[in-house]
């Protein structure tokens, strides 16, 4: 009898342990984009869906069905076949203040600055962490990095600045919001056109890994983009705002809008 408890203890913590979810699923997240802050504006408003795919007796999650992902024991991957050991790891909630924390994707290390608990709009209180390295992140266990959207990595090492504005549940919730963020959750689309104090100019480029798109604000007619590889070979060209990724492998890419006024070169990783 003692066995059977015992075995039925141990198998409500595996479920537990693969029930967690990061980001929830059926959220919606709210994103602002801006290049130096002022000149260039971008707002989207994108759901998170996912589902469960068993390879190898464990469980993963896929987003959008294409990124494959495995949240367990407060640590958060990203399942790769170019790194070693096949996945490495995007977030990790088990780190404290001083350790260092390594993305093996770039090669890049950072410090934590800070841990702590914070409490949110939901009522929930979820561990809050601070890293410095090339850039700043700010981790918030259940939503992300707060500071340059879910997949930091792209936003990270690039002129992107883009942070996390809010979170809603599927029902429209609120789950979290960013500290003197007044504007509304479900309208957040129109941010950049009502808010007085952003002039939009010039064109902005954005990479959503969730829908695996890139989106050309402001392309307008006779403007035309090219998409290189790290390697300077160009891969594809059009006029179309937005680009799919799909077919493309995890790397750096390079993407040239040309218009009459000039052109403008960013920087993308995938």
């Amino acid at each position: 009898m003692k066995l059977f408890f015992l075995g039925i203890t141990i198998l409500l913590s595996i479920c537990n342990l693969y029930s967690q979810e990061m980001p929830i699923n059926g959220s919606f997240y709210g994103v602002i984009s801006r290049v130096d802050f002022v000149e260039h504006c971008f707002a989207e408003r994108y759901q998170v869906n996912y589902t469960d795919t068993i390879i190898r007796d464990t469980v993963y999650q896929k987003f959008n069905n294409d990124v494959l992902h495995l949240y367990i024991d407060h640590k958060y991957y990203i399942v790769d076949s170019l790194v070693e050991g096949n996945k490495y790891i995007l977030y990790d909630f088990t780190l404290q203040k001083d350790d260092i924390f390594k993305i093996e994707y770039l090669d890049k290390e950072f410090i934590v600055t800070d841990r702590s608990q914070v409490l949110l709009e939901n009522g929930e209180y979820k561990t809050h962490i601070k890293l410095t390295g090339d850039c700043s992140l700010e981790w918030i266990e259940g939503v992300g990095d707060i500071q340059n959207d879910f997949f930091y990595i792209n936003q990270c090492f690039s002129s992107d600045h883009k942070y996390i504005a809010c979170v809603t549940d599927s029902e429209g919730n609120l789950i979290y919001k960013k500290n003197n963020f007044n504007y509304s959750c479900e309208n957040i689309e129109e941010y950049c056109i009502n808010n007085v104090e952003i002039v939009q100019t010039k064109i902005f480029v954005a990479y959503n890994p969730f829908t695996n798109t890139i989106t050309i604000q402001g392309m307008q007619e006779g403007m035309t983009y090219i998409l290189y590889n790290s390697a300077g070979v160009k891969l594809e060209s059009g006029s179309e705002a937005t680009i799919s990724t799909r077919h493309l492998p995890k790397g750096v890419y390079t993407l040239k809008v040309t218009g009459e006024q000039g052109e403008q070169v960013v920087k993308l990783v995938k």
